[in-house]
């Protein structure tokens, strides 16, 4: 009993930091993936123009399939008719309040009025800017990550076993 009992003691602990690597590299590649989706609307406001919900279209398409985001704003679209509230419910719906640090969401809410801008250049260039933003978010957070991802998983495993030992 005294061992199923340490056993369920260390190894979450020693999980704890693995998990913490994973959260952090999960939170890098949202913000990677938020500069991506910036830089297509840029690109196809640019390109195309137009309409705005069919350049939200284009970049469901062209986005990553495991980011959800664009695509889960483009169906609120659909059952809101406003992209300002569809962009919010889109923020709470994919969960990112929970996965991004309290000044990057919000930063991502301000985002929503671009949408309310009105000519295509402003659009434009509002998402270069935001892709600019994000993609300084990333780096910031990938370069934080390489750093620290051994330490969370070294110091986590070295209190496991400190707690074997203790409790031994």
């Amino acid at each position: 009993m005294r061992q199923f009992a340490l056993v369920l003691i260390c190894v979450p602990v020693a999980c704890a930091g693995a998990l913490y690597a994973r959260f952090c590299r999960k939170r890098a590649r949202t913000l990677s993936s938020f500069a991506s989706f910036f830089g297509c609307l840029a690109i196809s406001a640019a390109a195309f123009g137009g309409e705005i919900p069919v350049l939200l279209s284009r970049c469901v398409n062209a986005s990553d399939k495991s980011f959800s985001f664009p695509a889960t704003l483009l169906t609120l679209y659909a059952q809101t008719g406003d992209l300002c509230a569809a962009w919010e419910a889109a923020l709470q719906t994919c969960g990112i309040p929970d996965l991004l640090q309290r000044t990057q969401c919000e930063l991502l809410q301000d985002c929503g009025g671009m949408f309310a801008l009105e000519s295509m250049a402003a659009f434009e260039s509002t998402c270069k800017g935001y892709e600019a933003q994000f993609t300084a978010l990333y780096k910031d957070a990938a370069e934080k990550l390489k750093r620290e991802e051994r330490l969370y998983v070294t110091l986590s495993s070295l209190l496991a076993a400190l707690l074997f030992l203790i409790l031994i």
